[in-house]
C-alpha cells in the first residue's frame, strides 16, 4: 500500500541529494587547451600568469600597450585561447583573456565564490600592473561570464560593459528545469546578476541570440528591464548561443559601442 509513495519519495531524495552534489558539474565544463592549442599559440610573449591565493591563472593579453582595457569573461564550457583572433581586431584596445580555474592551463576548481573573487583581485591587480584608470576599463561578459562582469560592475566604477547572451540568474533557469525541487536552499552557485543590476550605472551595449537555445529570451530581457544604467540590448538575428559570435553584425555592434 505504501511502496508507491515511497518509492516517489526515495527517487525525488535521490535526485535532490544528486544535484546538490554534483551541480559543479552541471554548471561549469572545464576546458583544457586543445591539442592544436600549442601551435596557434606558439607566440609565448603574450602569454600571461597570475598568482591568487598560490592559484595560477593563466592566459594571454593581446593588443599590449594600449591606454584602453577589456577584460573578457568567457562562458562556462569556453577555453579563451579560440577568441584571441578576434579580440585582435579591436586594434585599439589590449585585451585580457584568462581562463578561470580549472579551464584551460589554470590551476584550481571553478566555483561562483572562487571566480568573483578572482575577479575582483585579477581586476586590481591588471589595472595597476599597466597604470590603465578604472574608467578605461571595459568589462566584456559572455553567458556565465556575463554574471562575472555584472559582479566586477557593481564593485567597480567602471563606465563600460558588454554583456553577451546573460541572463537575470542561474537560479531561475534551474528552477525552469527542477520545478518541483527547492533550488533556493540547494543551489550553490546562483549567479543572481539581477541582483546588481539596479546599482550598477555605467553605459551598457547587450547583446542577445535571436535562437539561444540555453538561454531563453525571457530570462535575457528581464535583466534588460531591471537595468539603471543606460543600456542598448539588440537581437542578434539568425544567431544561437554558441554561434552568435560568427554573425557580422555582432562584431559591427561591439565595434561601433567601442568607437562612440
Amino acid at each position: 500500500m505504501y511502496i508507491i509513495p515511497i518509492i516517489i519519495a526515495s527517487c525525488y531524495l535521490f535526485i535532490l541529494f544528486g544535484f546538490y552534489l554534483f551541480q559543479n558539474k552541471f554548471i561549469f565544463f572545464p576546458q583544457k587547451l586543445s591539442n592544436g592549442a600549442d601551435q596557434i599559440l606558439k607566440n609565448k610573449s603574450n602569454e600571461i600568469t597570475i598568482n591568487i591565493d598560490s592559484v595560477t591563472i593563466h592566459g594571454w593579453l593581446i593588443n599590449k600597450g594600449k591606454k584602453n582595457l577589456i577584460i573578457y569573461y568567457g562562458g562556462n564550457a569556453e577555453e579563451v585561447s579560440y577568441n584571441i583572433d578576434d579580440f585582435k581586431r579591436l586594434y585599439n584596445y589590449s585585451t585580457l583573456l584568462l581562463n578561470y580555474r580549472g579551464y584551460g592551463k589554470s590551476d584550481g576548481r571553478p566555483s561562483q565564490e572562487h571566480l568573483f573573487n578572482d575577479a575582483l583581485k585579477i581586476f586590481d591587480y591588471i589595472t595597476h600592473e599597466l597604470s590603465i584608470s578604472v574608467d578605461n576599463v571595459v568589462l566584456f561578459g559572455r553567458s556565465i561570464g556575463s554574471g562575472i562582469a555584472i559582479y566586477v560592475a557593481s564593485k567597480r566604477k567602471v563606465k563600460h560593459l558588454i554583456l553577451v547572451t546573460p541572463f537575470d540568474s542561474i537560479r531561475n533557469i534551474v528552477k525552469d528545469k527542477l520545478l518541483i525541487f527547492p533550488v533556493d536552499l540547494i543551489l550553490k552557485h546562483p549567479f543572481n546578476s539581477l541582483s546588481y543590476a539596479e546599482i550598477i550605472m555605467c553605459s551598457s551595449l547587450i547583446l542577445i541570440a535571436e535562437y539561444d537555445e540555453i538561454i531563453k529570451y525571457k530570462y535575457s530581457i528581464n535583466l534588460v528591464n531591471n537595468w539603471r544604467g543606460d543600456c542598448k540590448h539588440c537581437i542578434i538575428k539568425n544567431a544561437g548561443h554558441n554561434n552568435i559570435h560568427t554573425y557580422t553584425e555582432y562584431w559591427d555592434l561591439i565595434t561601433n559601442y567601442l568607437n562612440h
